[in-house]
C-alpha cells in the first residue's frame, strides 16, 4: 500500500514540475496546494474504499458462516429423521410415535435467541412447530413457503413480519427434504441475531491483514465502545477513551455511526501529538462498526521531501525534468486511453475487448483487473442468455397447458365448474354443465351454488365441503341435482382442491346420469321378468313333462322286474335318475322365480334356500331370524332375496365354504340381514371388480340399502345388508 502512494505521488509531482519550473515561486506553491488536496482526498478515498471493503467482506464472511451454520443443522436434524425411521421400518416402534420423537427433539433446538426448527409437508401444511396452535394448518400463501414447496433443499433468505411489531425483519432458513415422511425440515433464524451464530476467526484475519502507511490499521466494534477485532485490544471497551483535547471521540463515532472524523492523539512514547484520520460505517445487523484509521503524517511525510527538492532542484532540472515528465506522462496517459476506448464499447454489448499490452507496476495491475472484469462480465452476460432463453422457453410451455387446460375445459362432453373455496361461488362453467342444468351462463357465473338451488339441498355443499377439506378429493359421488326447470336428475359427481388464479378453488365435474340408470333399471326389470318367466315355464312345463317322464320309467321298471332280468335294474337305475332331475328342477324354479316370495314372504323364501343349498351341494346352511318383515314395494322384496341368493352363491361356488349361516338381526333400530361362511375369504381384487359383487351393489343401492363385505369373525366372508324404512312385524331385538 505504502509503496503504491509513493508511485502516484511521484508521478503527480512529475506531471506539475513543468508548471512549477514555469512560474517558478508561485507556480511551485500552486502546486504544493494542489497535490496536498490531492493527497487528501486520496486518502480519504482509499480509506473509504478500505472500509467498505471490510465491510463486504463481513457481511460475505458471516453470510456464508450463517449459511454453512444452518445447514449443518438441518443435515443433522435429517439424520435424526432417518435413524427414528429406519427404528420404525425396524420395528422398534411405530411410525408415528418415530414421528413425535423427532418433533420432540426438534422443539427442544434453539438457533440464536429466537430461531427454531419446523417441517412442513410438500402441500405447505405445517408437521412441527413450536406453536402447536399452528401444526395442520396449511401456510402455502407466505410466499416463502412456495419456495420452499418448489425446491424443498437449500438456503432461503426473506423478510418476516411477526403480529405486533411494525416493521419487517430480515430472516434466512436452510431446509432439507425427508421423502419418507415427506417432510421438508427447515431452520430458521432471525437476521439480527446473526452475530450469535458467526465465527469472528473466519475472518479476523483478513481484518487485520489491511494496514495503511507504517502504523494504519483496520479494526471492528460494536455500537457500545466493545473491540470485536483490533490488533492489540481486542475484547477491551473504550467508550470512554477520550483525545488530547478531552472530546469522547468512541462515544461520537458510535453515535453517527457511519462517516468520518479527525482527532489529535499522542501514543505512549511520542514526543508530540499527531493528527489521526478514521473513516467508519455501520453493520446494522450485528450493530458492529467497521473503522480504518492512520496518521495523517505519514501519508503526507512526501510533501516535505516534495517541497525541498523543489527548492534545490528548480533551475538545474529545468532541461531534465521536461523530456521526463513526457516520457512518464505518455506511459500513464497512453494504457488509460486505450483502456477507456474498451470501456466504450461496454454499453453495446461487447464484453469481448482485452489489453494485451505488457505493462508494469500499477498500469499493469490495473489491465490485469479489467481483462478479469471483462471475462467476468462475458460470463455474467451468457448466463443471463441463458436464464432468458430457459425463462422464454418456461412461459411459452405454461401458456401451451394452460390453452389444452382451456380447450379441455369448454370442450368436455361432461358439466364442469370452478367455485371458490370455501364460498361456493362459481367462478366459470363449461358449455356441457349449462346444457345439462338449463341456466344461462350470465345467470350461474359470480351466483352461489347454494342459492341457485341446483343441488337438492344445501347439505349436500356443506358435505362436500367437508370430505375436500378432509382429503383434498371426492371420485364419482351420486347425487342429485336440479334442473332450471326444477326437474329432479341424478348425476356422478368428482371435486378436487386446486391452486388457480393465486388461490385455492373447487374444480367440480358433474356427469348426468340419469338416462344411464333408468337403462339400467329397465334392463334389470326385464331381468327379473325373464328370470320369472324362466322359472315358471320350468315349474309348469318341464317338470310335469320329467313327471311323466318318470311315471313310465316306474311302468317299464314293474314289467321289466317281473323278469328281474338286467334290463330291470337299468330301468330302475333311469327312475332314480329322472326324480333327481325333478327335485333339481324343482330347486331351480324356485331360485328363479320364489313362490314364498308371494305366498308367506321374504322369510319363508330364505328357509327354502337354505334348505335347497344344503340338498344339492351337501352342507350346512341355515336361517336365523325371528319376526316379519314388510316393504312397501313388493319388488324391494326380491332385490333382497336376489342379494342373499348371490352371496349363498357366491359363498359356495368361490369361498369353498362348508358352512353358511344366514341371520336377521336389529341394530340401532336398524334391520340387518348377514350372510356369513367360514370359506377361504374373498380377496380384494375380486371385491373390486366381481360383477356378481356389482350387482349386489346395485340391487342394495337401488332399494337405499347399505352393502358391505368385511372378513368374518374367525375366517371366510361376510356379507352384510343394512336396511332402511321398513316395516317390521313380530320383531323381536336381537
Amino acid at each position: 500500500m505504502k509503496s503504491f502512494q509513493f508511485n502516484i505521488r511521484t508521478k503527480l509531482f512529475v506531471s506539475y514540475s513543468c508548471v512549477f519550473l514555469l512560474v517558478l515561486i508561485v507556480s511551485s506553491l500552486c502546486i504544493f496546494y494542489f497535490v496536498r488536496l490531492t493527497i487528501e482526498r486520496n486518502i480519504e478515498s482509499e480509506l473509504e474504499q478500505s472500509t467498505n471493503a471490510l465491510l463486504n467482506i463481513v457481511e460475505t464472511a458471516t453470510e456464508v458462516s450463517l449459511k454453512n451454520y444452518l445447514r449443518a443443522t438441518a443435515e443433522k436434524n435429517l439424520d435424526i429423521a432417518r435413524f427414528y425411521h429406519q427404528r420404525a421400518r425396524r420395528g422398534e416402534l411405530s411410525e408415528e410415535e418415530a414421528k413425535r420423537q423427532v418433533a420432540e427433539i426438534f422443539l427442544q433446538q434453539h438457533i440464536g435467541e429466537s430461531g427454531y426448527i419446523y417441517s412442513i409437508n410438500s402441500n405447505g401444511v405445517l408437521q412441527v412447530h413450536p406453536e402447536e396452535s399452528l401444526v395442520g394448518v396449511n401456510i402455502s400463501s407466505y410466499a416463502f413457503v412456495g419456495d420452499q414447496k418448489l425446491r424443498k433443499n437449500g438456503y432461503l433468505v426473506y423478510d418476516w413480519q411477526n403480529p405486533g411489531e411494525k416493521h419487517k425483519r430480515g430472516k434466512a432458513l436452510y431446509m432439507s427434504y425427508f421423502p419418507p415422511w415427506d417432510w421438508i425440515i427447515s431452520v430458521s433464524t432471525y437476521r439480527s441475531e446473526f452475530h450469535q451464530l458467526v465465527k469472528i476467526d473466519d475472518f479476523r484475519d483478513k481484518i487485520l491483514s489491511v494496514t495503511f502507511g507504517q502504523t494504519g490499521y483496520s479494526f471492528i466494534m460494536d455500537i457500545k465502545g466493545n473491540l470485536v477485532i483490533h490488533p492489540q485490544l481486542e475484547g477491551q471497551n473504550i467508550f470512554q477513551e477520550q483525545d488530547a483535547t478531552g472530546r469522547f471521540f468512541i462515544q461520537e463515532v458510535c453515535r453517527r455511526k457511519k462517516g468520518k472524523i479527525i482527532y489529535p492523539w499522542q501514543n505512549p512514547g511520542d514526543p508530540e501529538l499527531r493528527e489521526k484520520l478514521v473513516i467508519f460505517n455501520y453493520v446494522p445487523e450485528f450493530q458492529w462498526i467497521v473503522a480504518s484509521s492512520s496518521y495523517l503524517e505519514e501519508f503526507f511525510a512526501p510533501l516535505n521531501t516534495i517541497s525541498r527538492f523543489m527548492i534545490g532542484a528548480m533551475v538545474t532540472a529545468l532541461l531534465l525534468l521536461l523530456p521526463l515528465t513526457l516520457m512518464i506522462s505518455r506511459t500513464i496517459t497512453a494504457p488509460l486511453h486505450e483502456l477507456m476506448s474498451y470501456f466504450s464499447q461496454v454499453p453495446n454489448g461487447d464484453f469481448t475487448p482485452r489489453i494485451t499490452g505488457e505493462y508494469s507496476g500499477e498500469i499493469g495491475k490495473l489491465a490485469g483487473f479489467f481483462n478479469q472484469f471483462m471475462a467476468r462480465l462475458e460470463r455474467y452476460s451468457d448466463d443471463l442468455n441463458k436464464e432468458i432463453r430457459v425463462r422464454t422457453q418456461a412461459e411459452l410451455a405454461l401458456r401451451q397447458s394452460e390453452e389444452m387446460f382451456s380447450k379441455a375445459f369448454s370442450l368436455s362432453p361432461i358439466g364442469i365448474m370452478i367455485l371458490s373455496y370455501p364460498e361456493g361461488q362459481i367462478v366459470s362453467v363449461n358449455d356441457s354443465f349449462v346444457k345439462a342444468t338449463g341456466f344461462d351462463r350470465t345467470l350461474l357465473l359470480k351466483r352461489s351454488l347454494v342459492r341457485l338451488n341446483i343441488l337438492s339441498s344445501a347439505g349436500d355443499f356443506m358435505m362436500l365441503q367437508r370430505e375436500l377439506a378432509h382429503s383434498k378429493h371426492i371420485r364419482e359421488r351420486a347425487m342429485t341435482f336440479r334442473t332450471r326447470k326444477r326437474q329432479k336428475r341424478q348425476a356422478l359427481v368428482s371435486a378436487d382442491l386446486i391452486d388457480l388464479w393465486g388461490g385455492e378453488y373447487i374444480l367440480v365435474v358433474m356427469e348426468d346420469v340419469t338416462e344411464r340408470q333408468q337403462l339400467q333399471e329397465s334392463l334389470l326389470d326385464i331381468e327379473e321378468s325373464e328370470r320369472r318367466k324362466i322359472g315358471q315355464d320350468i315349474h309348469d312345463d318341464l317338470c310335469p313333462h320329467l313327471i311323466g317322464t318318470e311315471v313310465l320309467a316306474n311302468i317299464l321298471q314293474r314289467k321289466l322286474g317281473e323278469e328281474k332280468s338286467e334290463n330291470g335294474q337299468l330301468a330302475e337305475k333311469i327312475r332314480t335318475l329322472i326324480k333327481e332331475a325333478i327335485r333339481k328342477s324343482r330347486g331351480l324354479a324356485r331360485g328363479l322365480c320364489p313362490v314364498f316370495l308371494v305366498d308367506r314372504g321374504l322369510e319363508a323364501a330364505i328357509e327354502e334356500l337354505a334348505v335347497n343349498i344344503e340338498e344339492v351341494y351337501d352342507l350346512t346352511c341355515f336361517f336365523e331370524g325371528r319376526g316379519h318383515l314388510s316393504f312397501k314395494d313388493s319388488r324391494d322384496t326380491i332385490h333382497i332375496f336376489m342379494i342373499i341368493q348371490e352371496a349363498v352363491s357366491n359363498s359356495v361356488r368361490h369361498a369353498q365354504a362348508d358352512s353358511i349361516i344366514i341371520r336377521q338381526e336389529s341394530v340401532e333400530k336398524r334391520v340387518r340381514i348377514v350372510v356369513e361362511d367360514n370359506g377361504i375369504g374373498i380377496a380384494p381384487q375380486h371385491e373390486a371388480t366381481g360383477m356378481g359383487l356389482k350387482i349386489m351393489r346395485y340391487r342394495a343401492e337401488r332399494i337405499g340399502a347399505e352393502l358391505t363385505v368385511r372378513p368374518g369373525k374367525n375366517r371366510g366372508t361376510q356379507i352384510i345388508v343394512t336396511l332402511h324404512d321398513v316395516t317390521i312385524e313380530d320383531y323381536n331385538d336381537v
